[in-house]
C-alpha cells in the first residue's frame, strides 16, 4: 500500500478521512472507529498546548495497553512534541532514572502507578503537571487532573499550526536496561513511517482486517512493530489488556482475526493448550 505521508500526524488525519467508519481499535467491544481517534487525539493535543507543551518537549506516560494510550501517543506526537512511553514492569527506581535522564514536562499515567509516583514526585522537577486516566476521582498527594475529563472538555478539531516534519523526533523508547543504564533510543516522524510501510510491504495486510495486540504498546514490538503497520493500511487492531493463553484463541475465532505478532515464547505456549487444536483459524493470513 503506498502512501504519501511525512508524519503520524498526517496517518491519522489520512486514515480519518480514507477509512472514517471502519474500527480502528477493539478493545473489550469497546468500538474506537479512526474518525474517533482524529477526534480524541485532536483533544489532546489543544489541552498540551495549554499546559505550555510544544515541538520537541517530552511527556512520559506509563499506561498499559488501552485506548487512551493512543490517545496520548499520537496527541503528543501532533504539536512536534516527543512521546515517551514507560514500562509499566519497572519500578520506582528505575521511573525515577528514565524521568531525570528524558527530562519531560508532563507524566500521565494509569492508577495502578500513582504510588509509584508518590515515591518520586519531589525528585523529578522537569515535571510540570501530572494527569492520571481514571474517570472516578482519587485522593492522591500531587496535584494532577484527569484523562477522560481533558478529552471531553477539549476541542476536537485539528490544530492549524505546530505542524510537526518528517524528520523530528517523534518517540523516545528506553532500552532494557540488562547490560547497564537503559538508553533512550529516538524515532523520528519518517523513521516510524518507514518501519511501518516496510513491516506491510511484504505482507497481505488491508483496510478492516483485524490484527491481535496482545503485546505491551509501551515496547517497541506492540508500538511499532504491530500497531503503527496496522494504523498505516488502516486495519482494525484487537486490543487486550495483557496476554492470556486461554483467551488468545478464542479472540482469533470470534474476531476472524487475519493477523498475529507474538513472541517465541507465546508460540510454544499457544500450540500446547488444548485450544490450539479445534480453534477455527482459517480467517488467519500470517503470523
Amino acid at each position: 500500500m503506498q502512501r504519501h505521508l511525512n508524519t503520524t500526524r498526517e496517518l491519522v488525519a489520512a486514515n480519518a478521512a480514507e477509512f472514517s467508519e471502519i474500527p480502528f481499535l477493539n478493545f473489550y467491544d469497546e468500538i474506537v472507529t479512526y474518525k474517533n481517534l482524529e477526534m480524541h487525539t485532536n483533544a489532546f493535543s489543544h489541552y498540551l498546548l495549554t499546559q505550555g507543551v510544544g515541538k520537541g518537549d517530552i511527556v512520559s506516560f506509563m499506561m498499559g495497553n488501552s485506548p487512551s494510550f493512543f490517545y496520548v501517543l499520537l496527541g503528543v506526537q501532533k504539536i512536534g512534541a516527543v512521546s515517551g512511553p514507560i514500562s509499566c514492569w519497572w519500578q520506582a527506581e528505575e521511573v525515577f532514572y528514565l524521568v531525570n535522564d528524558s527530562k519531560p514536562k508532563m507524566l500521565v499515567i494509569d492508577p495502578e502507578y500513582a504510588g509509584i509516583v508518590s515515591l518520586i514526585k519531589d525528585k523529578i522537577p522537569s515535571v510540570q503537571k501530572i494527569v492520571v486516566n481514571s474517570t472516578a476521582p482519587m485522593e492522591l498527594d500531587f496535584s494532577h487532573e484527569y484523562l477522560p475529563a481533558i478529552l471531553e472538555k477539549y476541542d476536537k478539531e485539528s490544530i492549524d499550526d505546530m505542524h510537526p516534519l518528517s524528520n523530528d523526533p517523534a518517540e523516545i523508547l528506553y532500552t532494557s536496561g540488562t547490560t547497564g543504564q537503559p538508553k533512550g533510543v529516538v524515532l523520528t516522524h519518517k523513521g516510524i513511517l518507514s518501519g511501518a510501510k516496510s513491516k506491510t510491504s511484504p505482507f497481505p495486510l488491508y483496510p478492516a482486517d483485524v490484527s491481535l495486540c496482545v503485546l505491551p504498546l509501551f515496547h517497541s514490538g506492540g508500538l511499532n512493530d504491530l500497531a503503527f503497520p496496522a494504523i498505516y493500511v488502516g486495519a482494525t487492531i484487537l486490543l487486550r489488556r495483557n496476554f492470556s493463553a486461554s483467551e488468545f484463541w478464542e479472540c482469533i475465532e470470534q474476531y476472524k482475526v487475519n493477523f498475529i505478532y507474538i513472541v517465541p515464547t507465546m508460540w510454544n505456549i499457544l500450540l500446547r493448550v488444548p485450544e490450539s487444536k479445534t480453534v477455527d483459524t482459517r480467517s488467519l493470513k500470517f503470523g
